[in-house]
């Protein structure tokens, strides 16, 4: 019986060890195919010429990234929004995630878009950024960083 057991324990190890293993490869093989060559857009003639959006005024968070960025937009687009008064209107941050954070801007600003773009390779990621950019409308992005031993977005 204990034979049985222990042969039955090595089993579930041995697959809980196998699913890690493909987990780590298929993130790996994920995050390479991210990287591509970037120096095609060095050579396109549209990405020579520098783009930017005027009027947007940086802040210094007071209540959270997302409401900073909310303000920060609202004040481009000649709003009046504030950190303080989503956080008075909520009584929380509500946008603490990037679905969350695109649910309040598209309500915020409905003459805009603002969406999720996931597992764009290099050359995507300059490419979006640069249309919206050229179109004159800043660009929010949202990464991870590692604060102590905490992982946290911004």
């Amino acid at each position: 019986m204990l034979k049985t057991v222990g042969i039955g324990l090595a089993a579930v190890l041995g697959i809980l060890v196998c699913v890690v293993a493909i987990a780590l490869v298929v993130l790996q093989v994920r995050t390479n195919s991210l990287h591509d060559n970037r120096s095609r857009l060095m050579e396109d003639a549209e990405f020579r010429e520098p783009v930017a959006v005027d009027g947007v005024e940086v802040i210094s968070q007071d209540v959270s990234c997302g409401y900073a960025v909310i303000e920060m937009f609202s004040k481009w687009d000649g709003g009046s929004i504030t950190e303080e008064a989503l956080f008075d209107e909520y009584g929380s941050v509500v946008t603490s995630t990037g679905g969350s954070f695109c649910d309040e801007m598209n309500k915020q600003f409905p003459a805009y878009k603002t969406s999720m773009r996931k597992y764009l390779t290099d050359s995507e990621l300059l490419s979006a950024l640069h249309e919206s950019l050229k179109a004159g409308i800043p660009v929010p992005l949202e990464w991870a960083a590692k604060l102590g031993d905490e992982w946290t977005l911004h």
